[in-house]
């Protein structure tokens, strides 16, 4: 295993190294554009031959058939022309007027007959064209008969062209860079106009061979962990960091202010991972208590940093960038959110790692801790996130009351400098314009006024205003009196009036030789509604002084309310105590009705509310529960299997059935979790389309009913049109753009969105299929408009003889409910709420197999471990499947048990009988001598002879023999008995042999050597343990007594079976016969010329008692007799 991660290590750390090289290779001087231009130019002449192909299939089919090009890329434009008419379509050119013949052209969304037409001069190859300031294509023109096809591919911001940063394309007659070619044809320069990066490795590369470095040296660490290789490994990730800091361009963006921060965050995981990963050697080098103590405190400390660290960091983020970690707000969330809570969440989860440092001091304090078992996951994922998300909403509600507050300030100036500058330009046109001059002799001119008014000097101000005019009259109504010039000598005053913001009025005085002197009066007014309906506003070229759409606010000047916008209902006077609370800054914020409001005194007398709806606590939990899940699976990747726990079959029923239900409980819940998300998205999509296609009714209707007189789209260029469609964009709050039956518009509510050609002047290509050769009766889809998608309906507007005079488009910009992010929150809190389920499920499982299978689990290990005479009961207090089978192995533990004390108490008896035998043998085999020499010694002394006393010594010398023999014989056999009777005892195993070898180390001739392992203690008959030591020793010594350099060796040591003692008593005597060794450990079997043979029947026996096991075999060492001694641990 350490091999495989060794060559892991190696391949991440050498396409660390490779990455690194190629950088080499990556240009970065000023003015080397070569190599940029030689690799765009091979993807340009891939992209152009794909061009090239649609190009054909723009021929095929019918030229009065719509042009069915299939999935067309969004930088490629396709144009089909019929007769010189476009006739279809796919894509759109950033030009107003893309005609391929010069003709007449006329628009309402020009001004001043500005008309170009850069179609025409193209011929069959293609030519760089700079379409408008912003964007440059590639264009060419194919003729085939009446068929004419228009090919372009956009240059600017394709990253397709795979153009590195700091490059542009320019056109041939530029001086500099480098000439890209196609079909031998130059077409444009490759320039290089940035100033020199930090280093030639991008971003990405940067940070890919970052962390493949890391994980390289990681891995490493992993197969052979030890303080100096952490202490290595740390070294050689500190050295990339700091290079990775100082030279390499890190992030794009606001991620770039912060990357130091991301970096450090990774290393501080990293380094705390590296620590982890060595923390038994770590602790193992600490031998003094002192040492340890203070080892501890350190690590305690660094833990302490790492929050504090955090918390620096965090408000870092939340001053220096406008990037959101809020999770209360997924609206506000973003893929730069993604990386940089990545970052936090492992330097947080670095604070577990160096906990774990801890529990060895903790153990010894006799409290045992896992930080990584499932209770410590829980609370340990808990208390982060806890830290997390309340931080981040701290921080993010501060940062919401400072830009309330900036938005406060903006607000506090009522006027509107873009309008102003608007009005300044037109005031003096306006003044000398004789239409107006002559409309004013007569107050039932009022719309035609409006109207020239409107279309030649301020059609800009109408997507956030309304224009109103008056002709004579009284103009006390008007606010004159009380208004502000705009400038000095102005026609237009700054005149607010009660509930309204940025409200103009001019008076502008013509004379009449048959009337005199005539007024008209021009009030520009804010627009009642949401201003965040108009597409310009979304597009960023509406006022930049609004704040977001889902925020409310009011202006009270003293207690009284000034103006208001939005969705809530502000009191018209704020109450006295209330006030003075306000002017005391005791509330800058409050929560009320459902919303939280911000307070801002921007003067001595007048205070902005600003306010949006409430958060609850649901999303308070919803986030928290959200970073707890995330915790608990960074957590459980350094969780391993519990110590007692064995790993399970690989054919394991129990593995089975908790795959089975595990996978089918997953299975069950995804198909829940997607119908349900499926579900409220197509709920929200369909309301969403019901209430779109009322809208687009209601458009409908009214345009139907302002259009109904007309027969021909010729006819709708006009100002009563125009007129027309104002009047419904303000009724119903939407934009309304107007494009005759060929797809070119007429006439729009937006018109500078149509100049500034960030629309293009045709329809969409889609819509326009679906509407006028499908025939369908309107058609909605999802269109992007800058950075947001946004719904667009379509619908045809019906003449007289029921042709088609025009088809609007109306963008809808509704925002009093986001269904998307509804449907988003909807989501995300479903698959939250599943995985804690799946978890918990899974958890259930797993506790409901290991109950329901423990018995069995139980009955095998208890097999196992004892013999047939030792197995346990089982308790089983459930009646169920699993108790019949219990209750079956408890009644065979009954029978086994009776059946085996019989057993044993047979064989007692069979051994005692042996043993008697052997013992009235061994008893009669002496006796017989001695009757024999005692009869001999009466005969003698009967007969006289007097010989009998001499021979009477000799004879009891014999019989003193003998009764040695008879007591040696009787002492066995007490020992034999002794084998049933005494109690075991704690033995310190490593004292008591070398007490026994050091009775036997003065014996001449013999050399004594032991192998120890001190501290080991075991259970047992100390006494007979004694015997089996002795004997073995005695042995050993017989055997190789009167040999030149006799050795004993005895050994203790860890066995190769994790739960037992080895002792090994070895000699360099001849050894056991190999025929003899089945016989070994048979009683009255020796080889000795002396001896009852019962010496090592006896110690097998003892041995076996206690659990232990005897067995010999030849030593490899001195290569004379070793008997191995399994002695079992004893249980801590």
């Amino acid at each position: 295993m350490k091999v495989s991660r060794k060559l892991v290590s190696a391949i991440f750390i050498g396409a660390a190294l490779l990455l690194f090289a190629i950088s080499l290779f990556i240009p970065k001087a000023k003015g080397d554009t070569k190599h940029a231009a030689h690799r765009v130019e091979t993807v340009l002449t891939h992209r152009l031959k794909t061009l090239d192909s649609f190009a054909e299939k723009a021929f095929e089919g019918a030229p009065d058939q719509w042009m069915q090009l299939g999935k067309l890329p969004g930088d490629m434009v396709v144009y089909r022309y019929v007769n010189d008419r476009l006739q279809s379509w796919t894509n759109q050119f950033p030009v107003s007027n893309d005609d391929i013949v010069r003709r007449a052209y006329v628009s309402r969304t020009r001004r001043r007959g500005i008309i170009q037409t850069p179609f025409v001069d193209l011929n069959s190859y293609y030519t760089y064209m700079k379409l408008n300031q912003q964007e440059s294509y590639l264009v060419k023109r194919i003729d085939r008969g009446l068929v004419t096809v228009v090919v372009g591919l956009k240059l600017d911001d394709n990253d397709k062209l795979r153009l590195q940063e700091g490059y542009s394309i320019r056109n041939l007659h530029t001086p500099d860079g480098t000439g890209v070619s196609y079909a031998g044809q130059p077409v444009f320069k490759v320039v290089y106009e940035s100033l020199p990066v930090r280093s030639k490795l991008p971003a990405h590369l940067a940070w890919t061979a970052f962390l493949l470095f890391a994980l390289g040296i990681i891995i490493r660490l992993k197969s052979s962990p030890s303080v100096r290789g952490s202490l290595a490994s740390i070294g050689l990730l500190l050295l990339p960091t700091i290079a990775l800091a100082k030279w390499c361009p890190l992030a794009d963006g606001e991620l770039d202010q912060i990357s130091i921060i991301l970096v450090i965050n990774l290393i501080t995981f990293m380094i705390s991972l590296c620590l982890y990963l060595c923390r038994e050697s770590i602790w193992a080098s600490f031998k003094r208590k002192a040492s340890k103590i203070i080892a501890a405190i350190i690590d305690m400390v660094a833990i302490l940093g790492i929050f504090v660290f955090s918390y620096i960091e965090l408000y870092k983020v939340f001053v220096y960038t406008h990037i959101s970690l809020d999770l209360t707000k997924l609206d506000l969330l973003s893929w730069e959110s993604a990386a940089v809570m990545a970052t936090f969440l492992l330097m947080l989860v670095s604070t577990m790692l160096l906990a774990v440092l801890l529990m060895p001091a903790l153990s010894r304090q006799g409290r045992r801790v896992d930080i990584f078992s499932v209770p410590g996951r829980v609370i340990g994922s808990l208390v982060l996130a806890l830290y997390l998300v309340l931080v981040t909403t701290s921080m993010g509600f501060e940062r919401e009351q400072l830009i309330a507050s900036s938005w406060a300030e903006n607000l506090a100036n009522d006027r509107d400098n873009a309008v102003e500058e608007q009005l300044k330009k037109a005031e003096g046109q306006i003044a000398a314009d004789e239409v107006l001059s002559r409309a004013s002799g007569s107050e039932d001119n009022v719309q035609i006024a409006r109207e020239r008014i409107i279309d030649n000097y301020l059609y800009r101000v109408l997507s956030d205003y309304d224009l109103k005019v008056q002709i004579g009259g009284d103009s006390d109504g008007l606010g004159l009196e009380s208004g502000t010039r705009i400038d000095q000598n102005s026609h237009f005053f700054y005149a607010p009036l009660a509930g309204q913001r940025s409200r103009y009025v001019g008076a502008f005085q013509y004379y009449l030789e048959d009337q005199g002197q005539n007024t008209i009066y021009v009030s520009i007014e804010p627009k009642s509604g949401d201003a965040g309906r108009s597409l310009s506003s979304v597009l960023g070229l509406g006022r930049t002084d609004e704040i977001p759409w889902r925020y409310s606010y009011a202006k009270y000047k003293g207690r009284e309310r000034q103006y208001l916008k939005g969705n809530y209902a502000y009191p018209t006077r704020l109450t006295p105590e209330r006030l003075a609370s306000f002017r005391a800054l005791q509330e800058t914020d409050y929560v009320s009705d459902g919303y939280l409001h911000f307070v801002n005194q921007v003067s001595e007398d007048e205070i902005i509310i600003i306010s949006r709806q409430y958060k609850n606590v649901d999303s308070n939990l919803l986030a928290l529960a959200l970073v707890t899940l995330v915790f608990f699976l960074f957590a459980s990747i350094f969780s391993g299997r519990p110590a007692n726990r064995t790993p399970l079959a690989p054919n394991s029923f129990k593995k089975t059935i908790t795959i089975l239900t595990t996978v089918s409980l997953t299975a069950t819940m995804a198909v829940l979790v997607t119908f349900s998300v499926t579900f409220v998205f197509g709920r929200n999509e369909a309301n969403a389309r019901t209430m779109m296609s009322d809208k687009t009714n209601s458009i409908r209707t009214m345009l139907q009913a302002g259009l109904r007189s007309y027969s021909s789209g010729d006819a709708l260029f006009s100002r009563e049109t125009l007129a027309l469609i104002r009047r419904v964009s303000d009724n119903t709050g939407s934009d309304i753009s107007i494009f005759r039956p060929d797809g070119r518009i007429l006439m729009s509510t937006s018109p500078e969105l149509f100049e500034k050609m960030v629309l293009g002047s045709r329809l969409n290509e889609t819509a326009y299929y679906h509407i006028m050769y499908l025939s369908e009766g309107h058609y909605i889809q999802r269109e992007k408009y800058g950075t947001r998608w946004i719904y667009t309906m379509y619908a045809p507007v019906m003449g007289a003889d029921g042709n088609i005079l025009a088809i609007f488009a109306s963008p809808y910009m509704e925002r009093s409910y986001d269904f998307q992010l509804d449907a988003a929150t909807h989501t995300i809190s479903i698959v939250i709420v599943f995985f804690i389920l799946l978890l918990l499920s899974l958890a259930l499982i797993s506790y409901a197999v290991d109950r329901t299978f423990r018995p069995i689990s139980e009955m095998s290990r208890k097999m196992e471990a004892g013999g047939v005479d030792r197995l346990e009961y089982i308790s089983y207090d459930r009646q169920d499947e699993i108790s019949s089978l219990v209750q079956s192995y408890n009644r065979m533990v009954s029978d086994l048990t009776a059946s085996t004390k019989a057993l044993a108490q047979a064989e007692r008896d069979k051994a005692w009988s042996e043993m008697a035998r052997n013992v009235a043998h061994e008893i009669k085999n002496p006796l017989t001598p001695m009757r024999l020499q005692i009869q001999r010694i009466q005969r003698l002394k009967a007969n006289g002879d007097p010989s009998w006393q001499t021979k009477f010594d000799d004879m009891a010398t014999i019989l003193l023999d003998h009764i040695d023999v008879l007591t040696e014989t009787a002492n066995q056999f007490s020992d034999f008995a002794k084998l049933y009777s005494e109690e075991p005892v704690e033995i310190k195993l490593d004292e008591l042999l070398r007490d026994e070898i050091d009775l036997y180390d003065t014996r001449p001739g013999v050399e004594f050597e032991y192998l120890g392992l001190p501290g080991v203690t075991i259970r047992g008959p100390r006494p007979q343990l004694v015997r089996v030591f002795v004997n073995l020793l005695n042995n050993a010594v017989q055997a190789c007594e009167g040999i030149s350099g006799a050795k004993v060796l005895v050994s203790l040591r860890n066995g190769t079976d994790p739960g037992f003692y080895e002792i090994v008593f070895e000699d360099n005597g001849p050894g056991v016969p190999e025929e003899n060794m089945p016989k070994l450990f048979t009683p009255k079997f020796t080889t000795k010329s002396s001896g009852s043979g019962l010496g090592l029947s006896i110690c097998k026996s003892i041995l076996e008692r206690c659990g232990a096991e005897i067995d010999y075999s030849r030593s490899f060492k001195l290569g004379g007799a070793c008997f191995t001694i399994r002695y079992p641990k004893t249980e801590a």
